[in-house]
């Protein structure tokens, strides 16, 4: 026998969403029914919160602390430095570029920095340069697209 609950808006929470991407089915009025999942932003007080926080049920989080938001990422393992990438449950979490980052030469410079990696990296992604004290530009988002000034003088390629 199914379970059956009636849920008021006063009373609702997380526990009875179904949260995540993608779609479910499930049986309904006698049939199956594909269901789309909610997608919500959880917020999170810190890193130790992140690195906690269900990816099954949220892919997206904004850091309290420091207002920067996150996707979670399952693939590929980039070193955590618990601000570009924060350490997950069944992978890691990756900020989004919603404010500038502050990187230096070196990292500009290295294809293999998380700077250049291609969740970061887009064409007009902007970062701002600490050994140059200016803001700079990717042309695009392979590893080894350039960094590039207002001017659109080539500031940095990437080896």
């Amino acid at each position: 026998m199914a379970l059956e609950r009636t849920i008021t808006k006063q009373l609702a929470g997380e526990e009875d969403l179904l949260l995540g991407a993608g779609t479910v089915d499930q049986e309904r009025y006698g049939g199956t029914q594909t269901i789309t999942r909610i997608s919500l932003l959880k917020h999170v007080e810190d890193v130790a919160a992140l690195n906690v926080l269900d990816s099954d049920k949220f892919f997206m989080a904004m850091r309290d602390d420091n207002q920067s938001i996150y996707h979670f990422h399952a693939g590929e393992t980039l070193s955590v430095d618990n601000d570009l990438v924060v350490a997950g449950v069944g992978g890691q979490w990756l900020k989004t570029n919603n404010r500038p980052v502050s990187t230096n030469s070196a990292d500009l410079l290295d294809e293999s920095a998380v700077i250049n990696y291609e969740h970061f990296k887009a064409l007009g992604t902007y970062v701002w340069d600490t050994t140059s004290g200016k803001p700079l530009w990717a042309l695009g988002p392979a590893t080894t697209d350039p960094w590039v000034d207002a001017t659109g003088a080539t500031i940095y390629t990437p080896v």
